[in-house]
């Protein structure tokens, strides 16, 4: 079967012919054709052209809206935004102003005003009766006396159930009243003033020039001429102001009207949409053609294929191979024999991107949502930025690398990337501005003096943005212009939805799509300059004004209008309108996303819009309905695919189209199921062989002396090594270490470091071998004593960069202190001590007995001389300050050191008693005698077991174990048991391999590169 486009082209085609033959006569005819939408009208003149044997006149082709403001052109349409603002400022001039919300916050409420009066305006619905007095209730039956008796039933349905609001009581029930009521009073009025300010300037909505061209329908047709022809084609939900106009032209004999009645529900005479074309016909007329419906005919596909998916995202990875399997990427691009209908507006872009490149004849025809655009993600990022911080002194650092990381901005500006990466080396959450410029300047210090103002004035746009409304959007129409002028489009499809590709001119080549919106984006700021001084934008703080673009941005969608017609059509349902393919593949053919589910925002309650014949959802299923089975009803193929989640709003199961086509029509259905099945084998075992000149090097910079360019190893690092060589591997050898994001949350690291330097300063007066005083410890314990939360506070507020603590940072504090008078209580109840020094950088060489020293270096975090009365000596405490879970510091035989990584604590505090002693000439006091002995300190134990708690390491089983009171008595071994490990790390012979127990790769971050 043809499509219907062509069979109607068919028809009027000899008519055309003769008309363009006769264009000397008086009486020629002047055809002008009228479609639902422009890409049938695009479609009808391609069949035209194929069709007509010998060259003729195009007609004038219209769609219904351009036909039906054509008739008044004296009016000009107005875009959203400037009826946004021309509303706002009626509301203004109706209420008491200082009580009229602020316009960012009246955005929204204003986009279903306008809609709702657009929508009364196309269906001649008197405002003033739909917003009636809810005083005057009593007089319905007076004032609504011409309604038909359900109507009338329908509004008093709605009212009463006003009246009653029996779950509320009393005092809600007055004033929810009384707030609905003066808000409903208020939007006749408005209504009333808002076209009275439009019809002053000439200026409308299209709903308002639709209702004018119906009042002054028979006036506008007499004066269109005797020789119009106008020919309606495909139309199907006709508003009653389209109707009176129609029957206006169809009564002088100067329309005609072409119907697809070969749309299969239309046999069902109880389906909605049977009933609308019905009325159309009887009413409006239908040219006989070919396009009429057959006794008993069936308007199906001959094949349909559902195809389920596990998820939204899967469709479209699958799309490649079904493409592939169809035969669609070989077909000839001008026979236009395959379209996708996409129910989903959401489903564009990753739909495009998976279309193997090699396809060149792409077309699309959809909106799509400024919203979800990259660019609108961008300024999102920046928005909640700005908005985050009060006073643009500073901002938090994850919205900064946020903001800096995306993609436009990266690409084009290379030296973002160096200043995200600065910020995250900061570890601040909290970056003040002044530092950021300073990076900044750095990052940009290699660059050209033009390409350094360039980059230092998009990051001034960026972090100081002005507080005036007309140079702040001045300041985002340069900087969106900035990103088009460094981007430069494909020259083919190959390239056209790639990620962004560096040319020699230093531009970033862009994706067609996304020049496409930032152009709208851009468009938007200069719409939005143009109105500032109307409408006193620069009164505005800047924050509503960035509210007020954000609110705008929600309410545009981008028109994509493929033109010329050629290779794969991507379309959307309502866009499909009146068009056949022979191939059709439907993507989220789930169920609330075809039919699609929810209402629109409306201020109009169902009930009221069924009373009023306003359109319900009753009515979109059945237009919606009609659309899909028009549009299948010629096609050979048929193929629905669908996700089994929910991701883009559908329920997760087979549209209600597919069970009618199975179950009421008895289409045949092949189903299957597309499956990603994984084809991972195995990850082979990662061996890397330290015999490789670049290992053997990099290894034999820890033996060499740190003068002269070598490395030291730390304790930490080596327990690295005991859980996972291959780790140790990449971090101590390549030095590839996990990148730190900075987090609201304090790291675990980052309390510990704060705890350490309140600590130090505590001690600070003490340092270099001076007696702590008992008192001095006892009168920090004192209630009322408020120095060290002091010391805690401004250590603290000095490392995060804050002028004022929230009540986040101030538990933090808290926390901190806590644990810092635990330490001093302990010191205070024990053995006199004598501070020697805090944080102790030491380094020391462990010699491997083969001719190899290897490099170490460590931080004790508190060395201290303590002896108690059974002392027969001084001790010399070398202490480890612990804030996590570590466990009690003791150990049963040196092979768990080196086995067991609980035992990390333990390694690393030996350790440092081996740097002292090599330093212990340079660091101690001179003393007779004295013994070194290590030290953990538990902070969450030390609270809790005060009495039975000990910071001392013990060696041994439970029964025979014994407190390690001087190192020097187990130095041997712990050395002998220390060279063993270094030398299985630094022979040549012993790959680094990967870890036997599982468990340590569940936080590792290189997991996914070893395959675990």
């Amino acid at each position: 079967m043809k499509p219907f486009l062509e069979q109607v082209a068919a028809h009027y085609c000899e008519r055309l012919i003769q008309n363009s033959q006769s264009l000397a006569q008086t009486d020629a005819l002047q055809y002008r054709f009228v479609f639902p939408s422009r890409r049938s009208l695009l479609f009808f003149r391609h069949y035209l052209g194929r069709i007509a044997p010998s060259p003729m006149f195009a007609p004038k082709c219209q769609t219904v809206g351009e036909f039906v403001q054509g008739l008044l052109p004296e009016i000009r349409v107005l875009d959203r935004t400037a009826l946004l603002f021309e509303l706002y400022r009626c509301r203004q001039e109706e209420a008491n102003a200082e009580e009229v919300e602020p316009f960012e916050d009246f955005l929204y409420w204003g986009n279903i005003i306008i809609k709702d009066f657009d929508l009364l305006d196309q269906h001649l619905i008197s405002a003033k009766e739909l917003y009636a007095n809810l005083a005057d209730y009593r007089e319905i039956q007076e004032d609504f006396s011409y309604m038909e008796p359900d109507t009338l039933e329908l509004i008093e349905s709605f009212w009463n159930g006003f009246r009653n609001l029996s779950a509320m009581d009393e005092g809600e029930r007055v004033d929810y009243r009384r707030s609905f009521v003066d808000f409903w009073q208020s939007l006749w009025p408005l209504y009333q003033r808002f076209n009275e300010r439009l019809e002053a300037t000439d200026c409308g909505y299209e709903g308002r020039i639709y209702r004018q061209v119906a009042e002054r329908a028979v006036d506008l047709v007499d004066g269109l001429g005797e020789q119009t022809r106008i020919v309606f084609v495909g139309l199907f939900d006709i508003t009653p102001a389209e109707f009176k106009l129609f029957r206006a032209l169809r009564r002088r004999g100067y329309a005609e009207f072409c119907w697809d009645e070969q749309v299969h529900i239309l046999s069902d005479s109880k389906h909605l949409a049977s009933k609308v074309l019905l009325k159309n016909k009887e009413l409006l007329g239908q040219v006989q053609g070919s396009w009429l419906a057959e006794q008993g005919a069936r308007y199906l596909p001959q094949q349909v294929e559902v195809i389920s998916c596990a998820s939204t995202i899967s469709q479209v990875k699958a799309l490649p191979h079904i493409l592939g399997e169809l035969g669609v990427l070989s077909d000839d691009p001008s026979e236009l024999t395959t379209a996708m209908i996409l129910p989903s507006e959401q489903l564009l872009l990753p739909t495009v991107s998976s279309i193997p490149t090699a396809y060149q004849h792409l077309n699309i025809t959809l909106g799509y949502p400024l919203n979800r655009t990259p660019v609108a993600v961008l300024m999102s990022r920046w928005i909640r930025l700005l908005l985050s911080s009060h006073d643009h002194r500073s901002y938090r650092a994850d919205q900064l690398i946020a903001l800096l990381s995306i993609h436009l901005l990266g690409e084009r500006y290379p030296q973002l990337i160096e200043l995200s990466d600065a910020i995250r080396r900061q570890k601040n959450y909290h970056i003040s501005t002044s530092w950021i410029m300073e990076q900044a300047e750095l990052c940009a210090q290699d660059e050209g003096t033009e390409q350094q103002g360039q980059f230092m004035r998009l990051v001034e746009i960026l972090l100081r943005p002005s507080e005036r409304a007309g140079q702040f959007l001045g300041d985002l129409q340069e900087f969106l212009q900035g990103l088009m002028d460094r981007s430069r489009l494909p020259e083919s499809r190959e390239h056209a939805e790639d990620i962004a590709v560096t040319q020699d001119d230093g531009r970033v080549e862009i994706s067609i799509f996304d020049a496409e919106f930032i152009h709208h984006y851009i468009r938007l700021v200069n719409r939005l300059r143009g109105l500032s001084e109307q409408y006193a934008l620069d009164s505005m703080p800047l924050s509503s004004v960035i509210r007020l673009l954000e609110g705008l941005v929600r309410g545009i969608t981008i028109p994509f209008e493929g033109d010329p017609l050629r290779g794969l059509q991507v379309m959307g349902l309502r866009e499909s309108s009146a068009l056949h393919f022979p191939r059709l593949i439907y993507l989220s053919a789930q169920e609330g996303q075809m039919p699609r589910s929810g209402h629109e925002a409306t201020l109009i309650p169902q009930t009221l819009r069924r009373g009023y014949r306003l359109p319900t959802s009753q009515w979109q299923d059945a237009t919606e309905a009609y659309r899909f089975y028009q549009s299948i009803a010629k096609a050979k193929e048929l193929i629905l695919i669908y996700g089994q989640d929910d991701a883009m709003g559908g329920k997760g199961e087979e549209s209600r189209y597919i069970h009618q086509l199975e179950l009421l029509y008895g289409v045949p259905i092949n189903r299957r199921v597309a499956q990603s099945t994984p084809r991972r084998t195995p990850a082979e075992p990662i061996v890397i062989s330290k015999q490789s000149p670049e290992v053997a090097r990099r290894l034999s910079l820890f033996s060499r002396d740190t003068a002269s360019g070598g490395r030291a190893l730390s304790a930490s690092r080596l327990a690295t090594y005991i859980s996972c060589p291959l780790r140790f591997y990449y971090e101590a050898i390549l030095e590839i270490y996990e990148e730190e994001e900075p987090q609201e949350l304090m790291a675990s690291n980052e309390f510990g470091s704060i705890l350490h330097a309140t600590m130090e300063e505590v001690y600070k007066p003490y340092t270099g071998g001076k007696p702590i005083p008992v008192d001095h410890l006892e009168r920090l314990l004192e209630k009322g004593n408020t120095e060290i939360d002091r010391i805690v506070t401004e250590l603290y507020m000095d490392k995060y960069g804050k002028q004022e603590a929230s009540a986040l940072d101030k538990l933090y504090c808290d926390m901190i202190a806590t644990y810092t008078r635990s330490i001093i209580a302990y010191d205070a109840t024990h053995e006199p001590i004598t501070y020697l020094e805090s944080e102790a950088h030491l380094v020391a060489r462990i010699d491997l007995g083969n001719g190899v020293q290897i490099n170490f270096k460590g931080d004790i975090d508190r060395l201290d001389i303590v002896q108690g009365e059974d002392d027969p000596i001084p001790r010399v405490r070398v202490l480890d300050y612990k804030t996590g879970q570590d466990k009690e510091p003791k150990f049963t035989s040196w092979e768990e050191l080196t086995t067991k990584t609980e035992m990390k604590a333990v390694l690393q505090t030996l350790l440092y008693c081996e740097l002292l002693w090599q330093n212990k000439a340079n660091i101690l006091p001179k003393m007779p005698s004295y013994a070194i002995q290590p030290g953990v300190m538990r902070l969450k134990e030390m609270g809790t077991q005060s009495k039975n708690y000990s910071p001392y390491v013990t060696f041994g089983s439970r029964k025979g174990a014994v407190i390690i009171a001087d190192y020097a008595d187990y130095r041997q071994e712990y050395l002998d048991t220390l060279t063993d490990l270094l030398r299985g790390v630094f022979d040549l012979e012993q790959p680094f391999v990967q870890c036997q127990d599982l468990e340590h790769c569940r936080y590792c971050p290189f997991q996914l590169s070893c395959g675990r």
